[in-house]
């Protein structure tokens, strides 16, 4: 996968990676452990049949007739499971998929209440999941009925045969013909069937693992050209030749056409666009992931690239800057200055040795894209490719990053730098405008301006002038700093627990200094690990999920039917047997007038004149036995298979509602592995190997209930079992919980493919991910060989038991053959039994802890109510759309000190309200306690509501939002826009063109129908934004928030949204949180937040009278002509409001 090609990868869900390694690649251990009976059991079978040949003659071809004529039949059965098992794999991995989006976008989901729109996904997903599982189990079903009764029709026509030929019916006949089928019965009946299904299984799953082994490669040999540097920095070099790339062959429009452009070592080339005009796909050519097949690339330096979303594992901030280069305490802190850090680390609770969480939620999005660019600075390289890094953070804070970082630090160094902030512009050495995929122009600042060629109309800059319009236009505010928030798209980077190592390497965190607070024992939540035997509570909590006690009632005297039958069968064999001896006894003796004496018997006494049953009634009687037996264990199977589902479905059920109840702070700090392991692997073992494993042990232990007086022959037995079953629990906890680091580095190496690649970072994460698994295969293995040991201790104990059985009956003088016979076959069956029943019920606790790991999730701590009975507000709350906080604190731990303090203030209705501060101070977190993502102290109201007596969907269903990352679904358009398909298709297309997606939409295959790929990959960044804007007005609520919404967005499409806010939320209430300062410049208030405290809460303009003001400072430090414009858009939209006013109350007087 670390060699697959960017658009192959982009074609896999990572979901469905993660389904393969933990549930298809398991059927190689499966498979392994009973194919080799694919071939030891025909030869048994030839060699019973050689030894019945010679004994019953030609009687003995019907049952191995049979015998030949299944293996036809089961292998029909084989593919059968071949053709369910791709089928079902199909469907577990949608169904996977769709967790890993559910847990990936779970903070957008919530503010969104699409919560019971992800379970009815997740439901249908799992709906079809289990209608394949059905399919199987009638399989398994019928495999079970064949050949639990193989053994009895085999012997029943061998001896009908036998009987109908003429030959005396003799008991030695008799049990030598059952002891040889019994004999090879585990390996024909049991293990055989499972060889053919392990290898069909087996088959299917390399299938699927060879389709991804031949995914399409990274191959740049064909246009990049790798040139050995000189020994001098100043001669890297890189240059691009007339380049035109698109993904593949196949595609009609070209992705880059025909653009070149060379940068020498000390310059920096500025790229710039609007949105989808080809800046991040350029940056891919040059490193590969994008094929060209046109044009050279020449290299000639290393590289080091920040990517456009900030790819953060869950590690420490340290471990995600340092990343995979040995430590160097002095060449770090330098990197942190520089990215502007320094201030962030003194403010987390551990300082550079503080976890980012998963998805980076402990970060905001500026630290995230902060500590994104000090990895590629702190990588040491030639040549640097910077994918937007200015885009979520401040003004003052990327002023600095631009000065310290990007043209002092780097200076000597082949700098690309991708922005929208045309501030920037004249300081670099060129620029290179792309437009659809070409060069609309290219060269240095001044030369572009002489030619002619308006970089402002480019980019929608105008920095000199300050055109007030009097319609209220201001045409100065196109001076904007696009701000892109960053979404991590390693949001399924789990934490690698205790079993993964720290991606660094050289001196340990904890012999070098530490950046901020004192060092603190840090560690992610790990996953609980019971002890010991699975309680009984796990199983009754399993069958209760599905049809409950009902089912044990009905399957119970199902269960005793077939067992009476089974039973019967052997004894009425016994009977048979017996009165063929008495009557072959009773002719021998009739000559002598003797009667026949009375035997030790327990089954019969016969006389001379008793009635003896007719051979054809018995044949009839002993055929009926085992066609009943046949048809009860299929409707037995197929009833306990039936009733597993349900229990599955229900679990499943169950623990989903339970995860998708929990609060944020449990997704925070918990790692996706943990959660995927459970509803990929546990669930998996669950659906197809606990069902079959529990029914072979109930029947077993049912089998065995009257056998009270044989218990103490098997003390020894029970008591190993004892001692071995703790064991192989804790072992097998183990294993559950160190498979979740291997789904943790497969999902960190997906997501940050590219940043790995570039990093050429591989041989690395491979080591890693051998170390995981290397770990993971260890204790399966240790696991495996305490089975095999158990399973050898059981199969001596029953051979001692069986010999103790038949010396036993040496010494007697008056037993009946038949007797006799029947304690032997007995002992044998009993002495299987036992021993399987003792190995399957320890594997059946084995199983369950996937159970009790499942049922964990369940007794998860919820969220505040979705709804509260009494409580429920009217459809038209808010109605006037008035915020007011009451002293309100936000605290995401309680060993972490509060990122909002004491806050209090009120927001009018349909007032239009920005916020603005430093990366970190609270904006946020501010959202955040609105939409009561994180329970807040103090009191909150909305028109007067206090929204902790409300249910939290009746909050946040209230509300809209546009978040800081855009979140996009694996779903069609449609349904990304409108999930209950409740607007009609016109207005959705009204929408999409006014928010300037309705060509895109309409060129790709389906329109509105048209699927998007998992994280809305198949566009841009600014693209999905754009997308989210348009879900957003469609909803139209009162009130209304903007996370940073036109972050990803280029200035002229900035405007656009900007005015369509002000037209079509115009009387609703509108909080923006931002960056970019022109955004917000003419709201009706501005809102500064420092630390977590209201530093300052008033009308721009008024705050931009007062030069001790925050915010004036934050304005002064855009620049000279900047500041000066953002001072008379403040000004002008004063004075217009103040013109508004004085007409109303003119009008009202």
């Amino acid at each position: 996968m670390l060699r697959v090609s960017t658009r192959a990868a982009s074609k896999t869900p990572v979901g469905q990676m993660v389904n393969m390694f933990s549930n298809d690649v398991g059927y190689f251990d499966t498979c392994s452990s009973f194919l080799c009976y694919a071939w030891i059991a025909p030869i048994q079978g030839i060699i019973a049949l050689g030894i019945l040949a010679s004994e019953l003659g030609p009687s003995c071809l019907p049952g191995f007739v049979l015998l030949v004529f299944l293996f036809p039949i089961q292998s029909l059965i084989g593919k059968g499971f071949s053709k369910v098992r791709l089928a079902t794999a199909k469907q577990t991995d949608k169904r996977v998929r769709l967790m890993l989006e559910f847990i990936n976008s779970i903070r957008a989901i919530k503010m969104f209440t699409w919560e019971k729109l992800f379970i009815d996904f997740l439901e249908t997903a799992r709906k079809y999941e289990l209608e394949e599982i059905r399919k199987k189990n009638v399989l398994q079903s019928l495999n079970a009925s064949i050949f639990n009764t193989l053994t009895k029709v085999m012997v029943f026509l061998c001896l009908v045969t036998y009987v109908l030929l003429g030959f005396p019916f003799q008991a030695e006949k008799v049990y030598l013909t059952v002891t040889l089928i019994t004999s090879v019965h585990n390996s024909l009946a049991v293990y055989f069937p499972m060889a053919v299904i392990g290898a069909a299984e087996f088959y299917m799953s390399c299938l699927r693992l060879q389709s991804k082994l031949e995914m399409e490669e990274k191959d740049i040999t064909g246009f990049i050209q790798h040139i050995k540097p000189h020994s001098k920095p100043k001669d890297c070099r890189l240059t691009v030749y007339e380049v035109t790339a698109r993904w593949n062959c196949v595609a009609k429009e070209n992705i880059i056409s025909n653009v070149s452009c060379s940068v020498k070592a000390g310059d920096l080339l500025a790229i710039v666009g609007l949105v989808g005009s080809g800046k991040t796909s350029f940056l891919n050519v040059i490193l590969g992931e994008l094929p060209a097949h046109v044009g050279r690339v020449f290299v000639q330096g290393k590289i080091s690239y920040a990517s456009q979303e900030p790819w953060v594992f869950s590690g420490t901030v340290r471990e995600n800057v340092v990343f995979c280069q040995p430590f160097n305490e002095k060449k770090y802190l330098e990197v942190i200055k520089v990215c502007a850090l320094e201030q962030d680390l003194k403010e987390l609770p551990n300082g550079d040795f503080s976890l980012v969480g998963e998805h980076g939620t402990a970060l905001s999005g500026g630290q995230k894209a902060r500590v994104n660019l000090a990895r590629a600075i702190y990588n040491d390289a030639d040549i640097y490719l910077l994918d937007d890094p200015l885009s979520a953070v401040d003004t003052r804070v990327g002023r600095h990053i631009f000065d310290k970082c990007i043209m002092k630090y780097l200076r000597h160094k082949v700098r690309i730098l991708v922005t929208h902030q045309v501030q920037y512009l004249k300081e670099a050495s060129k620029i290179l405008v792309l437009k659809e995929g070409h060069v609309h122009a290219y060269g240095a600042y001044t030369q572009l301006v002489n030619s002619g060629i308006d970089i402002g109309s480019l980019v929608k800059e105008k920095e000199n002038t300050s055109i007030l319009s009097e319609e209220g236009v201001v045409k100065s505010k196109q001076d904007n700093n696009n701000i892109e928030s960053q979404k991590i798209t390693a949001s399924h980077a789990e934490q690698k627990q205790n079993f993964t190592a720290p991606l660094t390497n050289g001196v340990p965190h904890e012999c070098s200094k530490q950046i901020g607070c004192s060092n603190k024992e840090i560690k992610y939540d790990e996953e609980d690990r019971l002890s010991g035997s699975v309680n009984a509570a796990s199983f009754t909590k399993y069958f209760k999920a599905g049809l409950g006690w009902p089912f044990l009632i009905f399957f119970l005297p199902m269960n005793s039917i077939v067992l009476i039958m089974t039973l019967g069968s052997d004894y009425f064999l016994s009977y048979w047997t017996n009165k063929e001896q008495l009557i072959a006894e009773s002719m021998m003796n009739m000559s002598e007038s003797n009667t026949v004496e009375e035997t030790n018997s327990s089954f019969i006494d016969v006389t001379p004149s008793d009635d003896l049953l007719d051979r054809t009634l018995n044949i009839y009687i002993y055929s009926g036995l085992v066609i009943g037996m046949f048809v009860g264990v299929f409707l037995r199977s197929f009833f306990f298979f039936w009733a597993c589902i349900m229990s599955s479905r229900g679990l499943h059920k169950n623990t989903l509602w339970a995860v998708i109840r929990c609060p944020m702070k449990y997704f925070d700090f918990r790692p996706a592995g943990q959660i995927l392991n459970r509803f990929s692997k546990d669930l998996s073992v669950v659906d197809e190997k606990l069902p079959k494993e529990l029914l072979d042990s109930l029947n077993i232990v049912l089998s065995v209930v009257g056998l009270l007086a044989l218990y103490s022959s098997w003390s020894f037995l029970v008591a190993l079992r004892c001692i071995c079953l703790p064991i192989l629990c804790d072992l097998k906890r183990i294993e559950s919980i160190a498979r979740s680091p291997v789904l943790t580095h497969l999902s960190v190496s997906l997501q940050g493919l590219i940043t790995v690649r570039a990093f050429e970072s591989q041989d690395f994460f491979m080591n890693q991910f051998d170390e995981l698994q290397n770990f993971h295969t260890s204790v399966w293995f240790i696991l495996s060989a305490l089975k095999r040991g158990f399973v050898f201790s059981l199969d001596t104990i029953s051979a001692i038991y069986i010999c103790f059985v038949s010396l036993s009956f040496m010494g007697s003088q008056n037993t009946l053959v038949g007797n006799l016979g029947l304690a032997i076959s007995s002992a044998l069956s009993l002495s299987g039994m036992l021993f399987w029943g003792v190995y399957q019920t320890t594997e059946v606790q084995n199983q369950l802890i996937s159970v009790e790991r499942l049922l964990e999730y369940c007794d998860l701590e919820p969220e505040a109510p979705w709804e509260i009975e009494g409580k429920t507000p009217n459809t038209e709350w808010p109605e006037h759309g008035i915020i007011s906080y009451e002293d309100v604190s936000l605290q995401y731990s309680e060993y972490e000190a509060p990122v909002l303090k004491n806050l209090t203030f009120c927001i009018k209705g349909s007032e239009k309200v920005g916020i603005v501060g430093r990366t970190g101070a609270g904006k946020s977190s501010l959202v955040s306690s609105l939409f009561r993502l994180t329970e807040p102290s103090g009191n909150i109201r909305i028109d007067s509501v206090n929204v902790k007596e409300l249910g939290l969907r009746d909050v946040r269903g209230h509300l809209s939002i546009i978040p800081q990352d855009p979140v996009l679904f694996s779903a069609s358009v449609r349904i990304n826009l409108d999930p209950y398909n409740q607007i009609s298709d016109e207005k959705l297309w009204t929408v999409l063109e006014e928010v300037q997606m309705k060509n895109i939409v309409h060129q790709m295959n389906g329109g509105l129908d048209a699927c998007l790929a998992e994280g809305g990959t198949n566009l841009s960044v600014g693209q999905r934004q754009l997308l989210c804007l348009a879900r957003a007005i469609l909803k139209h609520s009162k009130i209304l928030v903007l996370d940073e919404a036109s972050a990803n967005i280029d200035l002229r499409t900035d405007e656009l949204i900007q005015e369509l806010i002000r037209t079509k939320f115009h009387d609703c209430t509108v909080l923006t949180v931002a960056h970019r300062l022109q955004t917000i410049i003419d709201s009706d208030r501005v809102m500064v937040l420092q630390a977590g405290h209201l530093k300052e809460f008033d009308e721009p303009h008024i705050l931009l009278q007062n030069k001790n003001s925050l915010f004036f400072n934050m304005v002064q430090q855009m620049g000279q002509n900047t500041s000066h414009q953002l001072q008379q858009i403040a000004e002008y939209a004063y004075l217009q409001k103040r013109t508004s006013l004085g007409k109303l109350k003119d009008e009202s007087q």
